[in-house]
């Protein structure tokens, strides 16, 4: 097991109680960085190439990203064209001066910022709308301490290093309840689409974008609209390949092949390098996507190289790879597939690659939410049910009677009866609420009383939001502020830093993403096939390969393959769980008790719990 912490060269910034009589700025060899209250510690120029600061009439703004509408913002900022090219963080200091805290809604990009105005004594600090960039800040002893990086939050001096344990548990036990919280009790994430203001000691967290806000009118994209979706998709893939030589990760699936499409008609037109393909090779039956890998591919004349999952499956397995980079994030793993995806990440490096572009995305945006269910059920369209249903049967690997329950029951009648209870009868609702407890928490769980009594009380008051609108745009809201999604985001990130080589996904970009959602589900779904909006473009440019046809395909069965062979391999490489039971997280001979019954399981969360827990405890050996 790696005992590696988070490989990183990040700046820190901390605004400090009180400001004193000094206000000049100070900056040292070491590039530490002095106004008033604030210091800032910036890193190497040459090992941060996607950082960048400015300092001008007691203001200093610290940049880190990509941002990706620089172009317009100097536009909007009245600059001449001949101006030198200025800094991302210059562009972002004059939007500040100009537009004051607004700056941030006019920002597109993936990034994390901290502007420091020492006439106002305030700090502004910002991350992108999607939070595909992550920050992190600590309040201690009345002092801010913050950074894009939580491992140089943690060991700031002033920072307790305690682990959060309620964070923990319910990471166990699949439960994720605030997005802000973190794995570590001092330190907090600044959700995607927030701000931070930080003046006199007081912090306020603002939300600077929202897509959806509930009780609204929805300014639905019409049909003549949906015309501009192409150049929209277009946009975002340019915008992402501007810096520098790109590969493509390069599946079966349509989302990466439209991003590969697009970048193959680009890069000619810009007289920019011909993309190069990277793709991972399941074995070969129902999950192995290698013919329509090659054919792109070959199609597009772009280079291909592989990686192939019976590499990892040999010899200690796919998890034992895994097992090594526990401490290679803040947050416990959750990506069975990062030990290939790492290795394709540092192939594409090797040939010569600045970024990698994915598909990502493209599952969320181009398809719907789950529950436009409940919509139609309580508005009785039950013709447009009917064709959801089909559609999701035709266009996804599922098996029909599950299908069938998560579209009635689960996205559908459940939540309207959960919406019903607890808008007319709250008191029944708690009750029932609190008779699932059991239920919701189990026994080997949380044994020390304290934390038990936290968890049945955030589970008691967790789920309680009234519908304002739709569901459809509350599942939406939902989505975007869950806490798995903050943290598959920032595992991807770390992943990226390791590598050295990071991931750019155009089917995030916000203008996309802001069309997409707007974009009547009836769209999305045209022709009763999923992924409407690109499924006719690649059926066009890719024709003989079935995509009219094609279906979504889901590598469960192949996962639940691996976590029953290799997961008891793992238990015994790491022995029990005792730095879990240490906590009081997990009761240690119950904990091990219900492993036996996952491993013979063949329920996928049954199956997931054995190196889900695994994990965990290597997380927790390395960080605490």
């Amino acid at each position: 097991m790696s005992a590696v912490g988070l490989a990183t060269n990040a700046w820190l910034g901390v605004v400090r109680k009180d400001s004193g009589p000094r206000t000049a700025v100070s900056t040292t060899v070491d590039k530490r960085i002095e106004i008033g209250a604030a210091v800032f510690s910036l890193p190497d120029s040459k090992e941060a190439n996607t950082t960048s600061w400015a300092l001008e009439g007691g203001r200093i703004c610290v940049f880190t990203g990509f941002l990706f509408n620089t172009e317009n913002l100097r536009r909007e900022l009245g600059w001449d064209e001949e101006r030198p090219c200025a800094s991302q963080a210059e562009i972002v200091l004059a939007g500040y001066k100009h537009w004051g805290d607004g700056v941030l809604s006019k920002l597109e990009g993936v990034f994390g910022l901290a502007i420091w105005d020492q006439a106002k004594e305030t700090l502004l600090c910002g991350r992108d709308p999607m939070g595909l960039h992550p920050f992190y800040y600590s309040l201690a002893g009345g002092e801010l301490i913050f950074s894009w990086d939580s491992e140089t939050v943690r060991l700031h001096p002033k920072v307790p290093r305690d682990l959060n344990r309620v964070v923990l548990a319910e990471h166990l036990n699949y439960r994720w309840l605030k997005q802000e919280e973190t794995f570590f009790q001092a330190i907090r994430r600044l959700p995607g689409g927030y701000g931070l203001r930080f003046a006199r000691g007081r912090i306020e967290v603002f939300r600077y974008w929202d897509p959806a806000p509930p009780g609204r009118p929805v300014n639905w994209v019409t049909r003549e609209e949906l015309e501009q979706f192409p150049a929209l998709l277009r946009k975002s893939v340019e915008r992402t390949m501007k810096y520098g030589p790109i590969g493509i990760f390069l599946s079966g699936g349509f989302d990466s092949i439209s991003i590969a499409a697009w970048a193959s008609e680009i890069a000619p037109n810009r007289n920019w390098a011909t993309p190069k393909a990277f793709s991972l090779v399941f074995p070969e039956g129902k999950f192995s996507e290698e013919p329509v890998q090659k054919a792109v591919a070959q199609t597009l004349g772009f280079p291909q190289r592989f990686r192939y999952m019976t590499d990892y499956v040999a010899g200690r397995g796919l998890l034992g790879r895994l097992l090594d980079l526990a401490g290679t994030c803040p947050v416990p793993t959750t990506d069975v597939f990062k030990p290939p995806y790492l290795d394709l990440l540092r192939m594409a490096k090797s040939d010569g690659c600045d970024i990698v572009l994915t598909g990502e995305g493209g599952d969320e945006w181009l398809t719907l939410t789950p529950a436009y269910a409940a919509d139609l059920i309580r508005t009785g369209n039950f013709i447009e049910l009917t064709r959801l249903l089909k559609t999701i049967l035709r266009c996804w690997n599922l098996p029909t009677l599950p299908a069938i329950r998560n579209v009635l029951w689960t996205n559908g009648l459940r939540m309207l009866l959960r919406d019903w209870g607890w808008r007319n009868m709250p008191k029944a609702a708690l009750y029932r609420r609190r008779r699932l407890i059991p239920k919701a928490i189990p026994e080997w769980l949380a044994p020390d009383p304290a934390l038990r009594r936290e968890l049945v009380e955030r589970f008691e008051n967790s789920d309680r939001e009234i519908r304002k609108d739709t569901f459809y745009f509350m599942g939406m809201r939902e989505f975007l502020a869950h806490p798995l999604l903050a943290m598959t985001f920032e595992e991807r990130f770390y992943r990226d830093r390791l590598a050295g080589v990071p991931t750019l996904h155009p089917y995030w970009d916000l203008p996309l993403v802001d069309f997409l959602m707007r974009t009547p589900p009836e769209s999305l779904n045209s022709g009763g096939r999923s992924k409407a909006l690109v499924r006719k473009a690649m059926v066009k440019r890719f024709p003989g390969l079935g995509f009219e046809n094609q279906k979504k395909l889901l590598a469960t069965r192949y996962c639940r393959d691996i976590y029953r062979n290799e997961g008891p391999r793992i238990w015994e490489e790491l022995g029990p769980a005792r730095q879990l039971a240490e906590l009081g997280v997990v009761d240690l001979d119950r904990f091990h008790g219900i492993l036996p019954a996952c491993l013979r399981s063949n329920s996928q969360t049954a199956l997931h719990r054995i190196w889900h827990g695994a994990f965990v405890e290597a997380w927790v050996r390395i960080y605490q």
